[in-house]
């Protein structure tokens, strides 16, 4: 029934079958796996002391900014792990303080951008670049930011990586908002989940609804 019914069935895969403009995008993962094996860790001696490669933890690397995805900050320790597995090979390493779970994709780009300024003005140093790291959603409010601020970020973010990232759009996102009943229901569910007061659930969706198939049609259009 719900192969049948649901708003994302004629949707799913729709990048990988875009028009040309689209068709420009290959797949990165042979020179991917090739780089990240240049910067794991090789070497770990029995007493647990690490040789980190100095290309990713060594003086002039770049600095992580780990871009957390939607609602986490209902996820105790979200990410924190992340944070200590680079901080331990001497890593420079922060979660964003101000990616807000809630946020839709133009504002927490926005917000990005905003926090790698006043970082660099900071304590990172205005030399340092920097690698962002988006889990989920972060990865898509990452490459927003590197999109939308382009001339901002020039020079300054090196690279982004993404995790599990609904980059084509979501079709839990997309089912759970396919008509107003649902985006009703859904949005009720929200305030439940969150303890988040009567009313509130309209804008708990609204993050939510840029995962939609038909908002990254129109994003990356």
């Amino acid at each position: 029934a719900i192969e049948n019914t649901a708003a994302s069935r004629a949707d799913i895969g729709w990048l990988t079958r875009s028009d040309e403009s689209l068709n420009e995008v290959t797949d990165g993962t042979a020179r991917f796996e090739t780089i990240l094996n240049t910067v794991r860790v090789h070497h770990e001696s029995v007493d647990g002391t690490l040789t980190p490669n100095r290309a990713a933890f060594g003086p002039g690397s770049p600095a992580y900014l780990l871009v957390p995805g939607l609602y986490g900050s209902y996820y105790p320790g979200y990410l924190w792990d992340v944070r200590d597995h680079f901080a331990a090979r001497g890593g420079v390493c922060r979660i964003s303080a101000e990616i807000d779970g809630e946020g839709t994709v133009a504002d927490n780009a926005r917000a990005i951008v905003e926090e790698i300024a006043r970082w660099r003005r900071g304590t990172l140093g205005a030399s340092r670049t920097v690698v962002l790291v988006g889990h989920s959603k972060g990865g898509v409010d990452a490459a927003a930011a590197c999109a939308l601020y382009k001339k901002e970020l020039a020079g300054i973010v090196r690279g982004i990586v993404v995790t599990q990232c609904p980059y084509g759009g979501s079709p839990v996102a997309t089912d759970l908002l396919g008509t107003k009943a649902l985006e009703g229901l859904t949005a009720t569910a929200l305030e439940r989940v969150t303890n988040a007061g009567r009313g509130s659930g309209r804008a708990l969706v609204r993050p939510m609804r840029d995962l939609t198939y038909k908002s990254r049609m129109k994003f990356l259009a």
